[in-house]
């Protein structure tokens, strides 16, 4: 009789797969896939951003080259006696500014600046048309065949500021300062093809309070002609403007009737 015990089992050994490599490993294809998502993040968010602001600008500019108010509208006002009414009338509508004496705490001039114009100058420092204001602002074309420009014409500093800074102007002062602008596109701003500043009616010579300025109006059967009205103390008068090949803008004083009385 064999009394031995028996001989041990031998205990199973666990089989362990090796580990895959680390491109297959799911934490790791979740960094890469945070990575990825955040390398994409920061210029598809700049690509909409300057998406959504060029095509803000391209708005704006669009209401700078078709806007108009109706004729007779005021455009400029200077007269102690009508500027604060005139202003709590028209302030409201998004186009027109004030300008303050800082010494008197109140407006002295009221100025037409359309909302477009101010948009498009703080959208394209650099091209953008003057924030000042206009008397005058829209589209036109020098000749058939040739681009249109914006065209942006204001009262110059002699007029604004003559009763502030009477030693600086006199009747000799420019009276009109002229920007003429291409379109701006989805990849570049506009830029400022001229800028003028001329000495049309004499008006920085008028004594302060008695200029007044009426919307520019277009021409419907010129595309290169404008026309600006104004009023002084002694009558009224027009001045004629008309864009040129080579974007200069000519300025000239319509001769005035046999009596022209002020309105």
């Amino acid at each position: 009789m064999n009394d031995s015990p028996p001989a041990q089992q031998a205990s199973p050994q666990l089989e362990y797969a090796p580990r895959p490599p680390i491109h297959r490993r799911r934490v790791f294809r979740r960094v890469l896939m945070l990575v990825v998502a955040a390398a994409l993040f920061l210029p598809t968010a700049w690509a909409v951003r300057r998406g959504r602001d060029r095509i803000a600008v391209l708005y704006w500019q669009r209401r700078c080259a078709n806007f108009s108010l109706p004729a007779g509208s005021v455009a400029y006002d200077e007269n102690p006696a009508t500027v604060a009414t005139f202003w709590a009338s028209v302030g409201s509508s998004g186009n027109y500014t004030q300008i303050i004496d800082s010494r008197l705490g109140k407006p002295i001039v009221v100025l037409m600046r359309p909302r477009g114009q101010w948009e498009t100058s703080i959208r394209q420092p650099l091209g953008g048309l003057n924030q000042i204001g206009a008397l005058f602002l829209h589209a036109r074309r020098a000749a058939s065949g040739k681009p249109q420009r914006i065209i942006c014409v204001r009262p110059s500093e002699a007029i604004i500021f003559r009763r502030t800074l009477p030693q600086l102007y006199d009747a000799t002062s420019p009276d009109l300062s002229i920007e003429v602008h291409d379109y701006a596109t989805l990849t570049s701003d506009s830029n400022r093809l001229s800028r003028q500043s001329v000495n049309v009616a004499r008006l920085a010579g008028e004594p302060f309070g008695t200029v007044r300025f009426f919307a520019g109006q277009i021409d419907p059967s010129d595309e290169s002609h404008f026309t600006i009205d104004f009023q002084t103390a002694t009558g009224s008068g027009t001045i004629d403007g008309w864009l040129r090949v080579g974007d200069a803008v000519t300025l000239t004083l319509r001769p005035a009737p046999a009596s022209s009385p002020a309105r």
